[in-house]
């Protein structure tokens, strides 16, 4: 697992959504078809889920104070401000950074 990967996860996670709801949406339009949206885009879908879930086990195989600061990164991107008041800390934002930072340094 990447920073920049887990970093990205929110965005991706929108993508799959609004992925998902393309899908049955032109499902209900034409029952019949296997790939209503295409190969390409259905090959597109399953990449997200994959990247997903793998984002989600990374963060879910980590001791409880870092899984709180990893889950608040993959929700709120990098903006450490509102990590630090989301997972209630008394560190500085510039510290929580540098912890995260050191998750991946021993990975």
């Amino acid at each position: 697992m990447t920073k920049e990967a887990l970093e990205q996860y929110a965005d991706k996670r929108e993508e799959l959504e609004e992925l998902k709801r393309q899908v049955i949406q032109a499902h209900r339009e034409c029952p019949e078809e296997v790939f209503p949206l295409g190969l390409k885009m259905h090959r597109r879908l399953v990449s997200l889920a994959e990247q997903a879930a793998k984002t989600e086990k990374f963060a879910a195989g980590l001791p409880w104070s870092k899984r709180r600061l990893v889950q608040a990164v993959m929700k709120y991107g990098t903006r450490w401000d509102v990590i630090r008041r989301e997972i209630h800390s008394g560190k500085s934002p510039d510290a929580l950074r540098k912890e995260y930072v050191r998750i991946f340094e021993k990975i």
